[in-house]
């Protein structure tokens, strides 16, 4: 049940196939006492809708389907809805535990299920996958996780990673290999090159 509630005419995604995820999101991550709740439910509401039309602009450029996508910064999960339902294989991941079980409810209510949900292993096979991104397996071929410090660069250029490590990033790679370790242990080789730093690099 929600603490705020929603007019279906004006909502029918989050009264209808998304209500679960509305009535956790509302719960959970809004605040009652927020005076752009009305905002932020206007814009829940066509979330998928605009991750969508990304999906489009995407295509212009490379092919969707079957492309491994991962999310950093999933939020409520919008944009993992849309790519599930392009034919993607989509990795979300986040530093707010509610916005990752937002986008979890989400990603259900529309029938894409992830392997914590349905225990299929082809899920954990693509989430260790998706990860071994930060390990260097990328476009540019080079690791993102920087054994020496503990940190995560904050992205890619065109031809080499992001020098800078933000506390974003490295929280992402964190909470990437704790949900792997979580479900199966994550392959440890790649981490052991180098160091632990004063931010004590997983090993």
């Amino acid at each position: 049940m929600s603490i705020i509630e929603v007019d279906a005419r004006a909502h029918p995604n989050l009264s209808g196939v998304e209500r679960p995820f509305f009535d956790y999101w509302s719960r959970n991550i809004l605040r009652p006492d927020d005076p752009h709740n009305q905002r932020w439910i206007d814009y829940e509401e066509t979330a998928v809708a605009r991750a969508e039309d990304r999906n489009n602009l995407i295509r212009s450029v490379v092919p969707i389907k079957g492309a491994r996508v991962l999310d950093v910064g999933c939020q409520n999960g919008a944009w993992l809805v849309a790519l599930g339902r392009a034919g993607a294989i989509p990795t979300g991941m986040d530093v707010d535990a509610a916005g990752i079980e937002a986008a979890r409810i989400r990603a259900n209510a529309y029938g894409i299920d992830a392997h914590r949900v349905t225990g299929d292993p082809v899920w954990l096979t693509r989430a260790r996958s998706a990860f071994a991104w930060f390990l260097g397996e990328n476009v540019v071929g080079v690791s993102l996780f920087d054994p020496v410090t503990g940190g995560c660069r904050d992205g890619l250029h065109l031809d080499r990673a992001n020098e800078n490590q933000g506390a974003e990033s490295t929280l992402s790679f964190l909470l990437a290999l704790l949900e792997l370790r979580a479900v199966g242990r994550a392959d440890r080789a790649p981490l052991a090159r180098g160091r632990a730093g004063a931010t004590g690099a997983p090993s």
